[in-house]
């Protein structure tokens, strides 16, 4: 009786044994996580449906003979190394890894691992859960690459809105590009004024590398002028206005060889691609209004992406906008340096002519104190000086020391809008918008004892409008009259085309600030 109640107990417990694996592996066979048991010396003892999906294989048959070693990285590997031997210690850890399937993909798992121990407490076999976060780690990439690209947008912006030069910009994008690709840098070629070379902007190496490339050479890096040919692989991109992945030996060799015409050069470029470790590279044309201005270009030995083409393509815009702002303030620049040169001529030409009418007019009061022998010639030069005093554009007034009008010329009256009669009764002070009395009886003062001065200011016309003028006045004594001579120029039209072209300066700063 008691042998019976023994098997009876002994076969509920195989019983419930057996159970307990049936569940254990309908557990493990339908999960999604991966489940993999390995032997000390890394040979498979048990893989799920989901760890061969992960792996690429169709059957436990593809393991025989394998080890675990050739389906990670060998940066998995060394991480796994560490965490075996903690498991090896009875510790259990989680940790992340880096697996290659049969076909090359590649995923991101975290791996759970615990050791398998023996009824003796011996170490029998080693099992992992793998957990597949490759979107995750992919999502996680994505926004650290998007956050990179906005400090490198925001960087640009702010050297152009401090007022940073071209070279600035170029180097911060070279500077930044080479950190966040893991590169070269990015180097900016941009089209000549007769488009017909490209110009390189920046040669984004270290010393170390310059000099080995100069080595092999045996002569300093030469400028970079590229002559835009028929089938040139830089002349395509800028043609057809599309970015190209170049990841192929032959197309790099093909676009280093395209920096020179020398045929003894161009032989030193496989050695000089291996120097650069360029095995991989981008060229993306830079594209404002729908025509091309340029390239940017980045090479590195890591392998590039559809993903990197298109992020460099999106940093390329965003450069394309900076360079072009400041082509265009360099546009402006010129021209207002150009229409000051204008005026700066204009004036000196009008102050020539003023100085010879001043001599004139000084004659011809002096003549008045001649013989009566030579009122006849007086006469005839005063007509001639009444002449040129009528028809002269500026206007023209004898002004005693107290400020009164001695003496007006229709342009003086057309300036102010008075007639020449209602000038003569009344005084400089009448007129004066910026001075006061006192002031002006004091830069009156002044003019007697440096004999001239030239200045701007403004006067009220008769209507009550104020005008703006520049003056040009002289000190006078002839005999016992003393008096001032002043030449009055409306540069109204003047003052409004600066102020034009400084709100033209500043709408464009408005409008391209946002970049």
């Amino acid at each position: 009786m008691r042998k019976n109640r023994s098997n009876k107990f002994r076969q509920g417990t195989e019983e419930a044994l057996w159970e307990s694996e049936n569940r254990y592996h309908a557990l493990t066979e339908n999960s999604g996580v991966g489940v993999w048991q390995i032997s000390p010396d890394g040979y498979t003892l048990y893989i799920n449906p989901a760890m061969r999906a992960m792996l690429g294989i169709e059957n436990v048959d593809d393991l025989t003979g394998k080890t675990y070693h050739s389906f990670f990285t060998p940066e998995s590997l060394e991480t796994i190394k560490q965490e075996h031997a903690k498991h090896i210690k009875g510790s259990v850890s989680s940790y992340e890894a880096e697996i290659i399937g049969k076909d090359g993909s590649r995923r991101n798992v975290v791996i759970n691992g615990a050791p398998v121990l023996r009824s003796d407490g011996e170490l029998h076999s080693l099992m992992g859960t793998f957990t597949d976060i490759t979107v995750l780690k992919r999502k996680e990439r994505e926004i650290q690459q998007k956050e990179e690209d906005l400090v490198l947008i925001n960087s640009l912006n702010n050297v152009i809105n401090r007022g940073g030069t071209l070279q600035e910009i170029i180097n911060l994008l070279s500077k930044e590009t080479r950190r966040i690709f893991s590169s070269n840098g990015a180097t900016v070629y941009l089209l000549s004024e007769d488009k017909k070379y490209l110009v390189m902007q920046n040669l984004s190496l270290s010393m170390n590398i310059v000099k080995q490339i100069e080595n092999l050479i045996g002569m300093k890096i030469p400028e970079f002028n590229i002559p835009i040919q028929s089938g040139m692989l830089y002349g395509e991109v800028l043609r057809e206005g599309k970015p190209k992945l170049l990841n192929d030996l032959a197309s790099i060799h093909r676009m280093m060889e395209e920096h020179t015409s020398s045929k003894r050069l161009r032989k030193f470029v496989p050695e000089a691609c291996r120097i650069l470790g360029i095995y991989s590279a981008i060229i993306v044309p830079l594209i404002s209004e729908s025509e091309s201005i340029g390239l940017l270009t980045i090479g590195r030995h890591k392998p590039f992406t559809q993903s990197d083409l298109q992020r460099f393509k999106t940093i390329s815009e965003q450069v394309t906008a900076a360079i072009k702002r400041k082509q265009i303030e360099e546009e402006l620049r010129n021209h207002r340096l150009h229409l000051e040169e204008l005026v700066e001529r204009r004036t000196k030409e009008l102050q020539s002519a003023n100085k010879q009418l001043q001599l004139e007019i000084v004659e011809r009061t002096f003549a008045e104190q001649v013989s009566k022998q030579a009122e006849e010639a007086l006469r005839e030069q005063m007509e001639r000086n009444e002449l040129i005093l009528t028809n002269a554009m500026d206007g023209f007034g004898m002004i005693s020391l107290d400020g009164k009008f001695l003496e007006v010329n229709p342009a003086f009256c057309n300036i102010l809008g008075y007639s020449r009669e209602e000038l003569l009764t009344m005084s400089i002070h009448d007129i004066e918008a910026l001075e006061t009395r006192r002031e002006t009886k004091k830069h009156i003062e002044k003019i007697v004892k440096t004999g001239s001065d030239r200045f701007e200011t403004k006067h009220f016309r008769k209507d009550g409008q104020i005008v703006d003028v520049e003056v040009c006045v002289n000190f006078a004594e002839v005999g016992t009259n003393r008096f001032l001579f002043a030449f009055v120029r409306d540069i109204s039209m003047r003052k409004q085309a600066e102020e034009v072209l400084r709100n033209i300066s500043e709408g464009v700063s408005a409008a391209t600030g946002e970049l």
